[in-house]
C-alpha cells in the first residue's frame, strides 16, 4: 500500500489522454512517485540545513530540482508566504488553491506617479595594473621596437628593471 492516492493517478492519467491503467501499474506509479518526492525533500532539506535555516523554502526546492537535474518549476519562488484557499468539490473532498490578492484599479490609478530619476550621466575611467606577466610582454615588446628606443619601459618595485631583463640590445635599460 503507497502513500501517494492511486486516484490521483488515474486522474492524471486521463487528463493527458490514457484511459485505462492496470492496477499493477497504479501501484508501481504511485510508490515511483512517493520515491521521488523523498528524494527531492531531502535534497531540499540539505539545503535548508546548509543555509541553518528551519524552514523550508520555494527556492530550497528549485536547488533540489537544479541538483537532482530535474527540469525547474517557473513561478512559484516567493519571499512572501502563500496563502491558501479552500473550496469543496463534493462531500469530503477539499480543493485546495493559492490565493490572489485583490487589486483596487482605483486607487491604483488615482496613486500619485513616481519622482522621475535625475538624468543620466556617464564618465570614462580606466585602471592599468602592471602585474609582472605584463611588464615581461611590454619589456619584450618595446625590445623588438626599433622606432621608439627612448620609450622606458616599466619599472620594478626598487626603480631598476630585473637583471634578467637587461640586454644591450636594449640602451634605454640602465642598470
Amino acid at each position: 500500500m503507497s502513500v501517494w492516492n492511486p486516484d490521483n493517478i488515474k486522474d492524471v492519467a486521463e487528463s493527458v489522454g490514457i484511459s485505462s491503467l492496470s492496477g499493477e501499474v497504479v501501484q508501481g506509479l504511485s510508490s515511483d512517485i512517493e520515491y521521488r518526492i523523498a528524494q527531492v525533500l531531502e535534497e531540499a532539506l540539505k539545503f535548508m540545513r546548509h543555509s541553518k535555516r528551519t524552514t523550508l523554502w520555494t527556492q530550497d526546492i528549485a536547488q533540489a530540482l537544479r541538483a537532482l537535474d530535474v527540469e525547474p518549476l517557473y513561478g512559484y519562488e516567493s519571499t512572501r508566504p502563500l496563502r491558501f484557499g479552500e473550496a469543496s468539490i463534493g462531500p469530503g473532498q477539499p480543493l485546495f488553491y493559492v490565493e490572489d490578492e485583490e487589486v483596487d484599479f482605483e486607487k491604483l490609478i488615482n496613486a500619485p506617479l513616481p519622482k522621475v530619476p535625475r538624468e543620466m550621466s556617464l564618465t570614462g575611467m580606466s585602471l592599468i595594473v602592471f602585474s609582472r606577466t605584463f611588464i615581461k610582454f611590454l619589456s619584450s615588446t618595446l625590445a623588438s621596437c626599433r622606432r621608439c628606443p627612448a620609450i622606458n619601459p616599466p619599472k620594478s618595485y626598487n626603480g631598476r628593471l630585473p637583471k634578467s631583463r637587461i640586454s644591450p640590445e636594449r640602451p634605454w635599460c640602465k642598470s
